[in-house]
C-alpha cells in the first residue's frame, strides 16, 4: 500500500528522463485516469489516500520501456470520448480530431450522401464525422485485420452505424464515395531514423512511412482513383499532411482537377490539412 500521491511522483520521476517532467505528468495523470479511475481532482484531495494499485508496476515498466501510455491502457481520447486503440492502429492525434472538423466545415450543407475513409485504423476519423453527420452513409476501410476489428468494436462503444471492411485501396479500381477523407501514411522512411522512439513508439510502420522518393504516393493513387469516374454530383477530399508538403500537396491536388483547394494550418500553424472539390 502506498499513498496516491507516492504512486503519482514515483511513476513521474521514472518517466522524467525521457519525456521531461511536464509531458511526464500529462501521461501519468491520463494512465491514472483510465486506468484507475482516478480523476485530476482525485489526485489533489485524495494524494495522501493510502491504496493498492495491483496494475502500477507492470504498466509503469512497459512506460518506462517508452510504449506509448495509449496501449498501456489500450485505449486514448477522440472527439471527447474513449476510443479503442493498439498496436495495429494509430494512436489519433489532436490534428487528426482537426481533420473531423475541418471536413464537415469545408462541405457546410452541400448534398453529401456516401464517405469513405481510406486507411481507417481505429476508425476515429470515420466515427468522429459520423457522430457529426448522423444522416451520412459512413464506410471506413484498411489493409488490416486486426485495425478492422478494432474500428468495428470502437463503432459498437459510440453506438454509430459505420462499416467496416478490410480492403486494401492499392488494388481497388476506383474510389465512388461523395467524400474520400484519409490520413495515409506520410512520413519519409529517413525520418523514421530520426525520431525519438516514444513519439513513434510501437505504432504500425505500415500506417506510417513512405519511400523517401515518394513521399506523396497514397495521396495520388487516392486521387486518381476517386477521379477516373466523373461523379454524379461533387466529390469532396480531405487529407491530412506532412507539414513540409503543403506547396506539393496543393500543386497535386490542382493536377488530378480540384477545385477550391485549401490548405489549412493544424492549432501549432503547421500546414496539416488540405481539402479540395472535384467536379468532373
Amino acid at each position: 500500500m502506498e499513498s496516491l500521491a507516492t504512486y503519482q511522483q514515483r511513476a513521474v520521476n521514472a518517466l522524467t528522463p525521457s519525456y521531461g517532467a511536464r509531458e511526464s505528468q500529462n501521461i501519468v495523470r491520463f494512465w491514472l485516469k483510465v486506468r484507475g479511475g482516478f480523476s485530476r481532482m482525485d489526485l489533489v484531495l485524495r494524494g495522501t489516500e493510502e491504496v493498492e494499485l495491483d496494475w502500477f508496476d507492470a504498466d509503469l515498466e512497459r512506460l518506462i520501456a517508452l510504449e506509448p501510455v495509449h496501449y498501456v491502457v489500450g485505449c486514448a481520447y477522440f472527439m471527447e470520448q474513449l476510443l479503442e486503440v493498439n498496436a495495429t492502429t494509430l494512436v489519433p492525434r489532436p490534428e487528426t480530431e482537426e481533420l473531423v472538423r475541418g471536413m464537415v466545415d469545408y462541405i457546410s450543407d452541400a448534398p453529401v450522401r456516401t464517405l469513405v475513409d481510406v486507411g481507417t485504423g481505429s476508425g476515429c476519423i470515420a466515427l468522429g464525422i459520423k457522430l457529426l453527420r448522423s444522416a451520412w452513409e459512413v464506410t471506413g476501410i484498411d489493409v488490416q485485420a486486426g485495425a478492422v476489428a478494432v474500428a468495428k468494436r470502437n463503432a459498437g462503444a459510440w453506438g454509430l452505424e459505420v462499416g467496416f471492411k478490410q480492403q486494401d485501396v492499392r488494388s481497388m479500381d476506383r474510389l465512388t464515395e461523395d467524400v474520400i477523407v484519409s490520413n495515409p501514411p506520410y512520413i519519409p522512411r529517413s525520418e523514421g531514423v530520426t525520431m525519438d522512439k516514444h513519439v513513434v513508439g510501437e505504432e504500425p510502420d505500415v500506417a506510417l512511412f513512405v519511400p523517401d522518393d515518394q513521399p506523396l504516393e497514397y495521396y495520388e493513387m487516392i486521387l486518381e482513383k476517386g477521379t477516373r469516374m466523373a461523379p454524379e454530383r461533387s466529390r469532396y477530399f480531405g487529407f491530412e499532411i506532412h507539414e513540409d508538403f503543403g506547396p506539393e500537396m496543393v500543386e497535386l491536388g490542382h493536377r488530378y482537377g480540384l477545385k477550391n483547394v485549401e490548405l489549412v494550418p493544424d492549432l501549432q500553424g503547421k500546414d496539416r490539412m488540405i481539402f479540395g472539390r472535384y467536379d468532373g
